[in-house]
């Protein structure tokens, strides 16, 4: 006859191999995981974001680069890498601004440097944004950027990564801060303000 206590212990290496491989399913969150593409205006993610409370208190930023593209529109952004802590899985987000015209809709960055021709130093609506991947990479939102180089990167520790609220808050209030410039508070102004 087979003790409990031996039974126990002939499951467990098994039980912890299957929990040190286990694969968690991407959260149901589609503001941070969707399914498909996503890019939303800031402040609308944002608010997204603050609504869902409880529900993102475990997501944490763990790293944000500030990339700056190659090509000749010099176009800059935040890359951001969240962490779900609840299943370990990672987001990222791409987060920019663009002059918007209300007659002309921005596609892309080279899109903001027409644009940013035709407007001088008028003051026009900003068009600032957050590409969310949905499949887990940082390819899927750095595609549309071209080719770019890291300038700085920050990447948080264990104990104090900031929480994604803050983030979205942060990102929000300095989207509200100012329309968009070409000299004062274009792309380079809103990624390093952030």
């Amino acid at each position: 006859m087979v003790s409990p206590y031996t039974r126990l212990l002939s499951r467990f290496p098994f039980t912890l191999l299957l929990r040190l491989f286990m694969i968690h399913p991407k959260p149901d969150l589609p503001v941070l995981f969707p399914n498909g593409p996503s890019v939303n205006p800031i402040h609308d993610w944002a608010s997204r974001i603050q609504e869902l409370g409880k529900e993102v208190e475990s997501c944490f930023v763990q790293e944000i680069k500030y990339c700056k593209c190659t090509t000749s529109q010099l176009h800059e952004f935040l890359l951001v890498r969240v962490r779900h802590q609840a299943t370990s899985n990672d987001a990222y987000l791409a987060v920019d601004r663009s002059p918007r015209s209300s007659l002309e809709p921005i596609h892309s960055p080279t899109d903001e440097i027409i644009q940013a021709a035709r407007i001088s130093s008028f003051t026009v609506p900003a068009y600032d944004r957050v590409v969310v991947s949905h499949d887990g990479t940082e390819r899927c939102v750095t595609d549309h950027q071209g080719k770019f180089d890291v300038i700085a990167s920050m990447t948080f520790g264990q104990s104090t990564p900031p929480n994604l609220i803050y983030f979205a808050t942060l990102a929000d209030v300095v989207s509200a801060y100012a329309k968009y410039r070409v000299k004062q508070n274009q792309c380079y102004w809103f990624a390093f303000s952030i």
